[in-house]
Parts: C-alpha cells; sequence; structure tokens
C-alpha cells in the first residue's frame, strides 16, 4: 500500500513539473526581432495603422503604433520587447482615450 501512495505521489510530482515546463518561456535572443526595426504601415478597415519600430538597444526593442481615421488619431500604444532570461518579455502601454492637450 505504501509503494502505490509513494508511486502516485511521484506520478503527481513528475505530471506537476511536466505542465510547469510545458507553460515556461521559450528560449529566444531579442537579436532575433531585428527585423522588426522599420516603419510599417496598412490599412486596418477604415483606418490606417503605422507601427514605427526603433533599433534594438540595451537588449530591448521598442515601438510607437498609431491608428488614425476621419482625421483624428483613435489609439497609440508603446511596446517593448526585452530579454530576459534567456527569453523575451513584452509590455504594451495603449492609450485610447483623448489625451490632456497642453499650450505651450
Amino acid at each position: 500500500m505504501r509503494m502505490i501512495k509513494i508511486a502516485n505521489t511521484a506520478l503527481a510530482t513528475l505530471a506537476l513539473v511536466a505542465s510547469v515546463s510545458a507553460f515556461a518561456a521559450p528560449e529566444a535572443k531579442i537579436e532575433q526581432l531585428s527585423w522588426m526595426t522599420g516603419n510599417w504601415a496598412g490599412a486596418l478597415g477604415a483606418n490606417q495603422l503605422e507601427e514605427n519600430w526603433i533599433a534594438i538597444e540595451g537588449s530591448t526593442l521598442a515601438a510607437m503604433v498609431r491608428m488614425t481615421g476621419d482625421d483624428a488619431t483613435s489609439m497609440f500604444e508603446m511596446i517593448t520587447i526585452e530579454e530576459v532570461d534567456g527569453s523575451l518579455e513584452p509590455v504594451s502601454y495603449t492609450h485610447l482615450t483623448l489625451p490632456t492637450i497642453y499650450s505651450v
């Protein structure tokens, strides 16, 4: 009986380890995304979507994204992709509301 309990515990532990490693971030280097550097634009329905990716610096790739239509900007987004511990971590900051306008 004790041997069955140990075997069940071992199987449960193995299943847990397998599930954690199945969801681990894949190995990747930021240099693999260097092809993204540049300006990209295209139609998205009635809108225009633009992405401006700047060169990799400090293990980070960054972009500014803007959607325009009807003579107005309807969305902008800042994106960073950083190499951390041998994998890549994307972060997005999206703004969908009207900005505060400052007079200069």
